[in-house]
């Protein structure tokens, strides 16, 4: 069968896009062809080191024969099932291996998209507080620079104001408080959440949302005694706690999870779960905060759609936990992720490069123009250095900014060391050529 794609117009709309980026020619040409392990390959035969995991989301890397072979002994064996009204064997297995990793939480709906599963969690809240005698309780507190999600709520929820002002008029009921990094006040934080919680509004909050490092803003980890001190002021509200984990669940920050230890009544798990090889993520919930629910016979989750716990998609999910423990891939993503740590710290010493963030398997690169007055990388620069990366073998993808790097979990030492030196190399040579424009 002939492909005629490059004859063709582009018709394919893409999320978070500009326009420009599809524009060339009005021609398809692929930029990434295939993937095998940790790298990529492109159209025009360059091997690239997939230093962002995709977005964040191949903890195993892209082609794995084990994920590839429990799927497709799915579909042979069960095609389709619907989550609605019928068990499933598929999800029942996932479920109990979730639950057996983190003592917390003791049930699990599961959904297709990170944003489905950040969205389940505030509605099923909003159910339980219904269902003990407080209905009016709807609404969510989040914080600014967070991102939740793509869907009309969570896009309401998250922290962007130039997503929501696209999608206006927003969902009602989301308050925002600053966020304790990138130079906000922790103490103001905190008093922000106080004031909401103890307000006029505090009678009407069903939930607080969070995400242990905040991604899209930057890869930011949120101050561990921060979290212990908001999490306790939303208790004594009676207010419910939900950890947004799409980005960091499944070992990304060396551990099983990175709000493990926390007193939260939802996670949500996403990216790390289907492993890029399937559309799977979920939402956890503690037997406690659900039991208004569960324990009513006529009690009803009144969320969910058609494909949530495809049985494909849940095989994927059990066959990527069962990797990651194999292969000790969270004692792993600690000790690589520490060397990871450290090297892009060193090189903070280059003047393009900023402030370094980050824990584990996942962090964010600050890109900066010392020749600025703000400080600002600007396109042009920014760009640069993107496209030198990729010369050099390594791709990168940013969040405004920042490079966010997630690379997989089976990352070997010696990948690691290439993806390093790719990346000293870019930065030196960048930095020199910025010095050479400002002096001329």
């Amino acid at each position: 069968m002939t492909d005629q794609s490059s004859d063709r117009e582009y018709r394919v709309l893409h999320g978070w896009t500009p326009m420009s980026d599809f524009a060339a020619d009005n021609a398809l040409d692929p930029d990434i062809d295939g993937a095998c392990g940790s790298f990529l390959t492109t159209g025009h035969g360059l091997t690239l080191a997939d230093a962002s995991g995709g977005l964040w989301t191949v903890p195993l890397g892209h082609g794995r024969e084990d994920v590839i072979e429990a799927m497709t002994a799915a579909l042979r064996d069960l095609t389709y099932l619907s989550s609605i009204g019928l068990k499933s064997r598929y999800a029942d297995r996932l479920a109990a291996r979730l639950l057996g990793l983190d003592p917390r939480m003791g049930r699990v709906q599961f959904h297709t998209t990170g944003s489905a599963a950040v969205e389940g969690a505030i509605l099923v809240l909003r159910q339980v507080h219904k269902a003990i005698g407080q209905p009016q309780r709807t609404g969510v507190v989040a914080l600014d620079m967070a991102y939740h999600g793509g869907s009309y709520l969570c896009i309401s929820v998250s922290g962007f104001s130039e997503d929501r002002e696209q999608v206006t008029p927003l969902a009602p009921g989301v308050h925002r408080i600053k966020p304790p990094v990138a130079g906000h006040d922790p103490a103001a934080s905190l008093a922000e959440l106080r004031d909401i919680l103890n307000g006029r509004h505090g009678a009407t909050i069903s939930s607080f949302v969070f995400e242990p490092i905040m991604g899209t803003a930057g890869v930011h980890p949120l101050p561990r005694d921060w979290l212990e001190e908001a999490i306790a002021l939303c208790r004594a509200a009676g207010v419910a706690v939900i950890a947004d984990e799409v980005a960091t669940g499944l070992g990304r920050t060396g551990a099983w999870f990175a709000s493990t230890g926390l007193d939260i009544d939802a996670m949500t798990l996403g990216k790390g779960l289907g492993g890029g090889y399937a559309p799977l993520s979920a939402t956890l919930f503690s037997e406690q905060i659900v039991a208004p629910i569960t324990g009513d016979a006529d009690g009803e989750v009144k969320t969910g759609s058609t494909m949530d716990g495809y049985p494909a998609a849940c095989a994927a999910g059990l066959a990527i936990i069962d990797a990651i423990e194999r292969e000790g891939l969270i004692a792993r993503a600690a000790e690589i992720g520490a060397r990871f740590q450290a090297a892009l710290r060193e090189m903070e010493a280059f003047p393009v490069v900023g402030a370094v963030r980050g824990k584990g398997l996942f962090a964010g690169v600050d890109l900066v123009d010392p020749n600025a007055p703000d400080g600002t990388i600007g396109d042009e620069w920014r760009e640069k250095i993107l496209f030198r990366l990729a010369t050099s073998g390594v791709f990168a993808a940013p969040t405004g900014d920042t490079l966010a790097l997630a690379p997989p979990l089976t990352l070997s030492d010696e990948e690691l060391a290439g993806m390093l030196d790719a990346m000293r190399s870019t930065f030196d040579v960048v930095s020199r050529r910025m010095a050479r424009a400002q002096a001329s």
